[in-house]
């Protein structure tokens, strides 16, 4: 095999989806975010095209949306990555003490009028897992393959169903092994 060809069996592919992180009716966040490829519009056509995946790299933005407003109550976000968990097999954090003990912690203020980014922690060298449907994060987690981990987000004593972010999640895979 010649040197383009191994380069045309690979390919780095970045790619975003944005979503708001929103306090619930108790005045708390709790989410998980993950970088699974099952998030991509342009699935079908990268699944026609490359039968493996690996995720090399995923940073996540975050807008604020709620600083103007003397009547929002502010406080502290907690983001962290968890990589027990992954797209198919996470569930919300139920305290700050869950996200506070996880890889990579950053503390946000939602007051401040400034744009933050998130560096998820990636293992180097991760393993490829195929592309086809859920199979970058399995039901059993696999932290050294596919897409593994989630970003979990925690934050209390907020105002009750209030826009706080606006965040967009940008991911860059490594899809190989060419139909």
């Amino acid at each position: 095999m010649s040197l383009t060809d191994r380069r045309l069996n690979s390919v780095y592919l970045r790619w975003s989806y944005p979503f708001t992180l929103t306090s619930g009716t108790s005045g708390t966040i709790s989410n998980s975010t993950s970088p699974t490829i099952q998030n991509m519009t342009e699935l079908s056509y990268v699944q026609g095209l490359y039968t493996s995946v690996r995720l090399i790299r995923c940073i996540i933005t975050y807008s604020p949306i709620a600083t103007n407003s003397t009547s929002v109550n502010q406080g502290r976000l907690i983001v962290g990555t968890n990589m027990a968990m992954n797209g198919t097999t996470n569930t919300p954090p139920t305290a700050n003490s869950s996200v506070e003990n996880l890889r990579n912690v950053k503390f946000i203020f939602t007051g401040e009028k400034k744009i933050h980014t998130y560096d998820m922690y990636v293992p180097r060298g991760l393993l490829f897992l195929p592309t086809t449907s859920g199979a970058d994060v399995p039901t059993l987690p696999e932290p050294f393959a596919g897409s593994p981990g989630v970003v979990q987000h925690w934050s209390d004593t907020l105002t009750a169903s209030t826009n706080y972010f606006e965040v967009n999640v940008t991911c860059i895979h490594q899809f190989a092994n060419r139909n």
